[in-house]
């Protein structure tokens, strides 16, 4: 296993913790940001050099997330694995379609392709969760105030991996 693998899933062990001890404090109305998939993300959109569309590493990524997002939450286990990878397949295909010229990434595709699939997310886990009863998914100010919670870490994370990513 490769060092950048094990220091992911020291980042996402990591950032479940601080998401679900420190930040249990600082939540608005309920909603915190979600740590986890904000790394998920970063590191899916952001392709590893030379890569295939959809390789192991972001199996890998989507795997160790899905984990550590089952064990922080109270869902059943093995739900947010499947959605992840459907997830980063489903990223992968857009990525494709709205990557600039020269390897150059822009939060303007970022942002929207971010709070596009953290709904996917909170839709697809509450109907897995609830088994299709779709009156329990919640889309409402609560997913909003945690769209724009998470994109206040992510925004500021887009810049700083990839001025890691690309500068590497």
């Amino acid at each position: 296993m490769r060092l950048r693998s094990i220091i992911v899933i020291l980042l996402f062990y990591f950032l479940g913790l601080i998401q679900n001890s420190f930040f249990v404090h600082f939540n608005i109305s309920g909603a915190g940001p979600n740590f986890i998939f904000i790394l998920f993300f970063l590191l899916v959109f952001f392709p590893a050099r030379g890569g295939p569309a959809l390789g192991w590493e972001n199996i890998l990524y989507s795997t160790i997330a899905g984990l550590f997002l089952d064990i922080f939450s109270d869902s059943y286990f093995g739900t947010s694995v499947v959605i992840l990878l459907f997830i980063a397949f489903l990223e992968k295909k857009l990525f494709y379609l709205l990557k600039e010229r020269k390897n150059k990434y822009s939060v303007v595709y970022f942002a929207p392709l971010f709070s596009i699939f953290l709904i996917i997310y909170h839709i697809l886990s509450g109907m897995y969760f609830y088994l299709l009863d779709f009156s329990y998914i919640n889309i409402g100010w609560f997913l909003l105030i945690k769209i724009i919670y998470s994109l206040v870490f992510a925004i500021p994370g887009f810049y700083i991996y990839k001025k890691i990513t690309l500068s590497a």
